[in-house]
Parts: structure tokens; sequence; C-alpha cells
């Protein structure tokens, strides 16, 4: 009797994969070669059995009363069978083949699954630097906005000295001209002191002595003035620069991109 491997049509033509989508290995294959059924006489050893083997002509339904096989009812079996389900079968060295090149196959898919597991840890690995440098620039956003705000407070300060200085400034300056005019007073006094000097000559030398006097401190007076007016114009400088550092400070905040 012959014995071989068949396959079942439609169903499991290829038995070299299994439920699961694993390869199934070469010993299970040959414990099923040596296990398949026995081949109707009337196939030939490249063709498989049909879809159900309970459908084909037992062998002595082909032979003759002497015991020869009959060509017609060889035929016969035949037309039993489903041809359009018959396919070539094939061989061990083809099923070592496909086997080998499955098992390459997942080897690489193994190797691409590895390096995808490596790119994602680096990714991950990546999206962590990420997260601590963005955790880094809010901290750095957040001493800015706090420096912005002293630097503020800062000018804010500076803006009210330099409005006190102002009014400093001011009543200096209100206090020089009431000066002057004390002064054009005095002149005036003298002028008619000198008129009465038969009079009052005793009196016109104190009073030049005073005058005197009175000069000196209005010249003092317009030095200090003088070093006032210095004083302010620098002050105005610094204010000024205070401004524009100030300025500059604001569009950091607005746009921390600019420091890099």
């Amino acid at each position: 009797m012959q014995t071989g491997l068949w396959f079942r049509p439609a169903q499991n033509r290829m038995t070299l994969q299994s439920s699961g989508n694993k390869c199934r290995p070469i010993q299970e294959l040959l414990i099923v070669a040596a296990e398949a059924p026995q081949r109707p006489p009337c196939l030939q050893p490249q063709w498989a059995a049909p879809q159900r083997p309970s459908q084909l002509r037992s062998p002595s339904q082909n032979m003759n009363p002497n015991g020869s096989q009959d060509p017609e009812k060889s035929m016969n079996c035949w037309k039993d069978l489903q041809i359009q389900d018959l396919k070539p079968s094939p061989g061990p060295g083809k099923l070592l083949q496909v086997h080998e090149e499955l098992l390459q196959t997942s080897e690489e898919l193994l190797q691409v699954r590895e390096e995808l597991l490596r790119t994602s840890e680096e990714l991950l690995q990546v999206r962590e630097e990420l997260l601590r440098t963005s955790e880094e620039l809010l901290q750095v956003r957040e001493e800015l906005l706090r420096t912005s705000e002293e630097l503020l407070q800062v000018r804010e300060e500076l803006l009210r000295t330099s409005e006190e200085l102002l009014w400093d400034h001011k009543e200096l300056l209100q206090t020089s001209e009431e000066l002057l005019q004390v002064r054009e007073e005095l002149l005036r006094t003298s002028e008619e002191l000198l008129q009465v000097r038969e009079e009052l000559l005793r009196t016109s030398e104190e009073l030049l002595q005073v005058r005197e006097e009175l000069l000196r401190t209005s010249e003092e007076l317009l030095w200090d003035h003088k070093e006032l007016l210095q004083t302010s114009e620098e002050l105005l400088w610094d204010h000024e620069e205070l401004l524009q550092t100030s300025e500059e400070l604001l569009w950091v905040c607005i746009n921390p991109e600019s420091l890099f």
C-alpha cells in the first residue's frame, strides 16, 4: 500500500502554517506525513486527494474479477474527484525551503522589532529631556518675571525720587528768585541810604558789610544753583537710561526667545 502526505484544499492547503500564524516545526510535518491516510491508487504521486476522501471509490471497485485494474473504472475514479481543488503538493525540499525562508523572515522581523524598541526608547529619552528643558525654561521665565517685577518696583521708586528732586529743584529756583528780589530791594535801599549818607554813614558802612555778605551768599547760592542744575541733568540722563533698560527688560519678558 502506498502512503504519503496529502492536503485538503481550501481549508488547510498549506499545512506549514497553523493557527496563531506560527510556523510548524519540520518534525511535526514529518509526523503528519507518516500518519497521513492512504493515497487512492487512481491518483498519481504528484496529485493531492480530493476535499472529501470518503467520496473516492475503493480499490476493489477499480479492479476486474481476475484481480487486474480496469482502466475504465480508474477513469471513473478521476471523474469522482473535484479536479478544480487539486493542486501539486510541494515536496519535502520545497517545505524546508519555505520553512527556512519563514524562519529568516521571522528573524528579520525580530531584528526590526528590536530596532523599533530601541528607537522608541531613544524617543522616550528625548521626550524626557525635552520635558526637563521645558521645566528649566519655565523656571527661567519665572525668575525673569520676578526680576522684571523687581526692576519695575525700582523704576517706580526712581521715578518718585526724581519727582521729589524736581520739586526740590523748583523750590530752590523759587528761593533763588526770592533772594534776587531781596537783593534788588536791598540795592534800592542802599541807594536811598546813600542819599541819606551824611546822616547814616555808620549805618551805611554796616549796610555795606551786610551787602558784601549778601553778595557772597548770593554767589554761593548761584554756585549751588549751578550744581543743582548739573545734578538734575545727570538725574534726567539716569532716568532716561533706566527707562531704556526697563523697556529692554519688558521686551525680554514678553519675548524670552530673543535671549537665545
